[in-house]
């Protein structure tokens, strides 16, 4: 059971720590053209404003929904499913584009932001199709072809920006939305050559049952963007704006490289389990975590001991110059604990929706932003380190809350049976 789980494992972590890899040769080759000034603070408000807009449209629990519905329905049969998954992938957009246009309509009003907003729409729009079609995939055990194709469209994106010498903030997320585009129609395609489409067979997925889990798992994966988008508006002068949101880009690679792997893998085998054997998911989702945050601790020390030297190789170029560098350190300091503490949500949250606990991952969410809301109103003033710390306090107390409450449960279940 060890062997085939890290089997499939591993190769997925590679393959999306390398689809990482070229998000932060993007990053780089973004701040390295628009420092820490105005366009990239403009930017970076923009981007997170839809961000957060986005995450209330929920793609990813839209995705995560269909696997634990299907896995209760016991409906097993690709050729049964396909026809289904793709209509409401495609409902999903259309409702994700009309919400997102009217949403950028409304930041750019608010918060007088650039047509970066506008641009970034494609790319949450076909992340949605993205999130449904590989947790699809997943769901039947093909993990690494989605992950490969992930990769593909990311290598695009900083090959664009290389060969775009007068780029704007507007067309570098239109490039980012162009990946996004790749990456759906790859992922679309793989899809319907695993599986003919069989209409005649669709399963249905009533709408009361989508209604009951749209609040819970919406907020379960709003703490990132909540949290990135209140750094950015709290933050004391653009270079710290740009130099939180930069960090928060890093932080959310990092958590992806090495949790995604982890409960995309784990997530179909807890489904399937399901809450009979609670007590017994939560012991290898807290195997999971660990491994997880053993792995992150040299990332850790290395931030700790030599984080300007490792941001000055990575970044130091054209106008994010020595003060840029020195800023992303610092914040990157503060705000580097949250990784594992994201780690261990993105498995718990899993579990919870494998196993039918919808709303702990979501209120667990919702105390650790307000524990970062109410530490950046007493640190608004402060060096950016301490701000950035906030970030971490409240993910660590989102992920605490969370596990303590599934042991809780499993404990009562156990004890009832």
């Amino acid at each position: 059971m060890k062997k085939r789980f890290f089997a499939s494992v591993l190769p997925l972590l590679l393959l999306i720590t390398a689809a990482r890899a070229c998000g932060f040769v993007r990053d780089a080759l973004f701040v390295s053209r628009f420092g820490t000034g105005e366009e990239a603070l403009d930017f970076e408000r923009g981007w997170r404003s839809m961000s957060m807009a986005a995450q209330l449209f929920p793609g990813t629990a839209l995705g995560t929904l269909l696997i634990a519905e299907l896995s209760s329905d016991g409906c097993i049969k690709e050729t049964k499913v396909y026809g289904f998954v793709k209509k409401y992938t495609f409902a999903a957009m259309v409702f994700s584009a009309l919400w997102l246009f009217s949403a950028a309509a409304l930041f750019t009003r608010v918060f007088s932001l650039s047509d970066a907003v506008y641009c970034a729409v494609p790319f949450y729009v076909f992340g949605t199709a993205v999130f449904i079609m590989t947790a699809y995939l997943s769901y039947f055990g093909d993990f690494i072809i989605p992950a490969l194709y992930s990769l593909i469209s990311s290598a695009l994106v900083p090959l664009m920006v290389y060969a775009a010498p007068d780029m704007t903030p507007g067309s570098y997320a239109l490039m980012i939305s162009f990946g996004s585009v790749v990456s759906a129609l790859l992922i679309f395609s793989r899809a319907a050559r695993r599986s003919p489409p069989d209409s005649s067979e669709c399963v249905s997925l009533p709408f009361s049952r989508i209604a009951k889990s749209y609040i819970p798992m919406t907020m379960a994966g709003v703490f990132i963007p909540a949290g990135a988008l209140m750094l950015s508006f709290f933050s004391r002068g653009g270079g710290n704006a740009v130099a939180f949101g930069f960090c928060v880009r890093l932080i959310f690679a990092l958590v992806a490289a090495f949790s995604f792997g982890f409960s995309r893998v784990l997530y179909p085998e807890f489904s399937r389990d399901g809450r009979a054997q609670l007590s017994h998911s939560f012991v290898r989702a807290l195997r999971s975590c660990g491994l997880l945050i053993l792995l992150f601790t040299p990332v850790i020390a290395a931030v700790f001991i030599k984080g300007e030297t490792v941001f000055s190789a990575f970044f130091m170029r054209g106008r994010f110059d020595e003060n840029a560098v020195a800023l992303l350190a610092r914040a990157f300091r503060g705000a580097v604990f949250s990784v594992p503490a994201l780690c261990v949500c993105e498995i718990m949250s899993k579990l919870c929706f494998a196993c039918g606990i919808k709303w702990a991952p979501g209120v667990c969410n919702i105390i650790g932003i307000a524990v970062t809301f109410f530490m950046l109103l007493g640190f608004s003033g402060a060096d950016i380190v301490m701000p950035a710390a906030s970030f971490s306090a409240g993910a660590a107390v989102s992920a605490l809350l969370l596990t303590v409450s599934i042991y809780m449960i499993s404990r009562k279940e156990a004890r009832a049976g």
